[in-house]
């Protein structure tokens, strides 16, 4: 995934299209699982295989001409599941990493469905709860899944944002930009959760256990849904906890209750929902990098290495859920070349690299990622240097790994102040 559906000659048609039409300059794809795939998936590929990005990015221009940005198009048409305008990260994230061929076409109708008061002829796609949205700034109650359209149009318009930039359009980006802070709206002091608001801006009453996989959120609960927001707004995560110290308290308890969770459980416990850390399912994929955005990188070397270590195994059980599209498995490829992304733009969040010598070439660029005596005990980060220049945030753009030819780690086997 995702599959091509062009004939040999190019030729494809979608639902909607009165004839076949010919891709030209890009191969024409779908099976697209976007909700998933937006997170690691899109971002590995726009680096690694730009050409891949750009048959997705003209793909999804193919699909978003006749009926909006798809959520989730399968075969030839769009299945309409899950939530959230992920094809606006997906195409944002693209631009950001210089595949940019397909923004053009693209701009104009992801910024008609996102900020138009009226529906465009060509619809919202997966903006179908935007208008409440906008009034309130938030995705009120009475909307089911209201927390997690929240956080997802939270994380489309941050992306969208960045698009708005390098199509030139200062006053959308702007716009958007403070719209993706919105999600801090949905934060109960009293509770120390995301909850479903009220259009009049209460919360409903009765007894909240944020435990509880309910209809406020979309395959999660509120321990789950916390964090997704975090990974392009660390500074609202903080805000909301009193400073990046209390949200890396609460995180750590995250972690340390999913770790007495996962020595607790049977052997098939990966294979089922989670209460605290559930690394088979997408909301809190990003958690455990999150500490680095918070000023922790250490904790970022310890939990990443934690997920890595006991998440995944060379058996047919082997992965902690539904792969959705290479999602699971781009994290890892990701987290063993110690990197994260923040998806819809051109940031990466470093973090601990698993071998001792990593190396990627890309249109005849080669990049060697060196971490001399990295291993599950020697997982901490003692210092990077990026062609001997010392890195001092945990922080690279794609033009870093564009760029670079050699990223140098010193790791050992205590935590350490790098990066903070």
């Amino acid at each position: 995934m995702p599959t091509v559906i062009g004939d040999a000659d190019g030729r494809y048609r979608l639902h909607g299209m009165a004839t076949p039409t010919t891709a030209v300059g890009y191969t024409p794809m779908s099976d697209f699982s976007l909700w998933d795939t937006y997170r690691t998936v899109h971002p590995l590929y726009a680096w690694l295989a730009p050409a891949s990005a750009r048959d997705s990015t003209g793909s999804l221009a193919a699909f978003a001409a006749l009926g909006g940005c798809p959520r989730w198009p399968i075969a030839i048409g769009e299945s309409g599941t899950m939530l959230g305008a992920s094809c606006d990260v997906v195409v944002a994230d693209a631009v950001a990493r210089g595949v940019t061929e397909h923004a053009d076409a693209l701009w104009p109708l992801l910024r008609a469905a996102a900020l138009d008061a009226t529906a465009p002829a060509s619809g919202r796609g997966g903006r179908d709860q935007v208008e409440p949205y906008m009034q309130h700034g938030y995705v009120p109650a009475s909307v089911g899944r209201s927390v997690s359209h929240t956080t997802e149009y939270a994380h489309d318009d941050f992306a969208l944002a960045n698009l708005a930039e390098h199509q030139g359009d200062a006053a959308a980006a702007a716009t958007l930009r403070a719209r993706s802070r919105g999600w801090r709206m949905l934060f109960d002091p009293a509770v120390g959760f995301l909850r479903a608001r009220r259009a009049d801006g209460t919360f409903p009453p009765g007894d909240f256990d944020p435990l509880a996989l309910s209809d406020d959120y979309a395959e999660a609960n509120a321990w789950h849904s916390l964090w997704m927001a975090g990974v392009h707004d660390p500074d609202g995560l903080a805000e909301l906890f009193g400073g990046a110290a209390g949200a890396v308290t609460k995180l750590e308890t995250f972690f340390t209750e999913a770790k007495r969770d996962w020595d607790t459980g049977d052997a098939s416990a990966a294979n089922f929902p989670r209460p605290y850390y559930w690394h088979g399912n997408e909301p809190d994929l990003n958690a455990a990098f999150l500490f680095a955005q918070l000023g922790r990188p250490d904790l970022t070397h310890e939990w990443a290495r934690w997920i890595i270590d006991h998440h995944y195994t060379d058996t047919p059980s082997g992965v902690a859920g539904n792969d959705d599209g290479g999602t699971l498995g781009s994290w890892y490829v990701l987290a063993a070349l110690g990197l994260y992304p923040v998806a819809g733009s051109a940031d990466w969040i470093v973090a601990t690299p698993i071998f001792e010598r990593a190396r990627i070439v890309v249109d005849g660029h080669a990049l060697t990622i060196d971490a001399a005596g990295a291993s599950t005990a020697n997982r901490f980060v003692a210092g990077v240097a990026i062609d001997g220049v010392p890195l001092t945030t945990p922080r690279l753009t794609q033009a870093d790994l564009r760029q670079a030819t050699h990223i140098t780690y010193t790791m050992t086997d205590a935590p350490t102040s790098w990066g903070q």
